[in-house]
């Protein structure tokens, strides 16, 4: 199994319930979501349309040689991208090839946009689902962007996190639907 990767860095977290949290990040490869309207586009969309094919086992043992002291020390592993969420089998194994190295498992993240149902094996290997479902503001319909099955499953993980881009005030009357209609749960 192998990883399309379009970058990775260490830097801090910037958004979110762990902003400001030392973190090793991995911007995957491609996206199911072309995020771009009048009022914003993908801030990451030149860096995850680019990118190579890794190997799963020799990336785990790249990130260990770059970095497992950080993530030793606490820093979080995040995946993000595009969509990592389009890619659940490469990130479990690589994640089963970092424990094997390393004989401990970082914190990690996921940044998703909800759209894909996790894996069983993916929901064992996540310590918090950063999920940032798409308005009709990011340039396409709802029926493309929000999928209840997958923000209703997000939901019901015990750490997760839902974050909305607002831009106008038709923005927040979307947000409440989706609240209601999903089942979103303020914790």
């Amino acid at each position: 199994m192998a990883l399309r990767v379009s970058e990775y860095f260490y830097s801090i977290q910037g958004e979110g319930i762990t902003m400001g949290v030392p973190a090793v990040f991995i911007r995957l490869q491609g996206c199911n979501l072309l995020c771009e309207s009048k009022d914003w586009i993908c801030d990451s969309i030149e860096v995850w349309k680019k990118g190579e094919k890794i190997d799963s086992e020799e990336f785990a043992d790249g990130i260990t040689n770059l970095y497992g002291d950080k993530l030793k020390q606490g820093a979080h592993l995040i995946f993000t991208g595009g969509e990592p969420m389009n890619q659940q089998k490469g990130i479990v194994e690589f994640l089963d090839a970092f424990y094997a190295i390393n004989k401990f498992c970082p914190f990690v993240e996921i940044e998703t946009n909800g759209t894909k149902v996790l894996t069983n094996d993916m929901i064992e290997s996540v310590d918090l689902i950063n999920c940032s479902p798409k308005l009709s503001n990011a340039g396409m319909p709802l029926s493309r962007t929000i999928k209840h099955d997958s923000l209703k499953q997000i939901n019901e993980f015990p750490n997760s996190i839902f974050k909305f881009v607002i831009a106008e005030h038709e923005d927040i009357l979307e947000v409440k639907q989706i609240i209601k209609d999903v089942g979103l749960e303020a914790r």
